[in-house]
């Protein structure tokens, strides 16, 4: 449209042209028509007629057409121009039009941009005052004569006090692996160290067939933590490995002296911080392309992975690989590959059955880069 525009203000048409040309051919032929008319023509001109009107009445009816061809191209020419004005100012309405709209668009992307933002880093504050809320009591070994002294542990020392745990139960129960069909040593450890040891021993989610429970045998492992459990708190907390290893099926373990409630769960305070961590994942991971594009959710989830602690990413992992947290990495997401949600995770605090990375090549082989990556691994250990 612009360019039809510019052709109509830069030059005449064909059709101006020819009539210009057939104007300016009847004005000169009106000099000619008299000398024409009155020595070639058939028609009788009287020798007396006075000389003004024979040129008036040859010469006036050619300048006349000359004339009214002039006038029409001139209308012609102002109908043009006010056509060729109207759609100026139409394109100019078109082309206002579309960046009002542009920067309507791009204000709006910069409020839910902003209103992203304000929300993410709301959260990274909860998540922070969620670890600053954890605690566990540590008892100080028994004096004689005083009483039990303790101190509250706070923070992220919580997670290494937790972790510490499981590695515990993790290797009592490695004494355990036949004392019942279909046991599984991980998940077995991780169900003591989550929900609590008790007197009634849970049946495993992979023990669902009757056999596996008629064939349960004593002693089992929940009933037997329980019972380490109970009097390690009797004994003001003193000599784990001991209590530990006068159990019938363990023989000669070292384990370290916690000085805590050993074997009670902690699925009060993990529970939470898991949920609310998993919300703050899944909204960055959630939003629209439009707003934010896969590298810049990356980059989002690289500040809330900063708060995240070694340990606090090795429980985050136990939790989804004793299937408590399942959501964090299946079909529908993929916060654990695709998004590297415990790539700072060091080999050397997993328990040594572990295999990560052969886990989740399992699980995700094809793991989503980021665009002008080469090498972008799915942990730090690996660059």
């Amino acid at each position: 449209m612009a360019e039809e525009v510019n052709n109509y203000s830069g030059k005449l048409s064909t059709f101006s042209i020819i009539l210009i040309v057939i104007a300016f051919l009847f004005i000169v032929f009106s000099f000619f028509a008299p000398y024409i008319f009155t020595e070639f023509s058939w028609l009788i001109l009287s020798d007396n007629s006075p000389l003004g009107d024979t040129l008036g009445g040859i010469m006036n009816p050619f300048i006349a057409i000359g004339a009214a061809i002039l006038t029409f191209l001139a209308f012609y020419m102002q109908f043009k121009a006010n056509k060729q004005q109207r759609e100026q100012f139409t394109q100019q309405l078109k082309e206002d039009k579309r960046q009002f709209s542009e920067e309507l668009e791009e204000q709006r992307k910069q409020f839910e941009r902003t209103q992203f933002e304000n929300q993410f880093y709301e959260m990274i504050r909860l998540h922070k005052e969620n670890v600053n809320e954890m605690k566990i009591i540590q008892y100080s070994h028994p004096i004689p004569d005083k009483s039990n002294d303790h101190r509250v542990i706070t923070g992220r020392e919580v997670f290494d006090i937790y972790l510490k745990e499981f590695n515990i139960i993790y290797q009592i129960a490695s004494f355990y692996k036949e004392t019942s069909i279909g046991f599984n040593q991980f998940k077995s450890a991780y169900s003591i160290f989550y929900d609590g040891a008790s007197l009634v021993p849970h049946i495993l989610k992979d023990q669902t067939n009757i056999n596996s429970i008629i064939n349960l045998k004593e002693p089992n492992l929940n009933g037997d933590l329980y019972d380490v459990s109970k009097v390690y708190q009797e004994s003001k907390y003193y000599r784990l490995s001991s209590w530990v290893n006068k159990l019938r099926l363990v023989k000669g373990l070292s384990i370290e002296d916690l000085r805590i409630d050993v074997f009670k769960g902690h699925s009060s305070q993990l529970s939470h911080y898991y949920r609310h961590l998993y919300q703050t994942v899944k909204f960055v991971c959630n939003q629209r392309r439009e707003l934010l594009k896969y590298e810049d959710k990356r980059n989002y989830l690289r500040i809330l992975r900063a708060q995240l602690s070694n340990e606090e990413q090795v429980l985050l992992f136990y939790n989804w690989h004793a299937d408590y947290g399942n959501n964090w990495e299946n079909s529908n997401h993929k916060f654990f590959t695709d998004y590297r949600m415990i790539h700072n995770i060091r080999e050397s605090l997993l328990v040594s059955d572990i295999d990560i990375v052969q886990i989740f090549n399992d699980v995700h082989p094809n793991i989503r880069k980021e665009d002008g990556r080469e090498n972008d691994p799915l942990f730090e250990f690996q660059d």
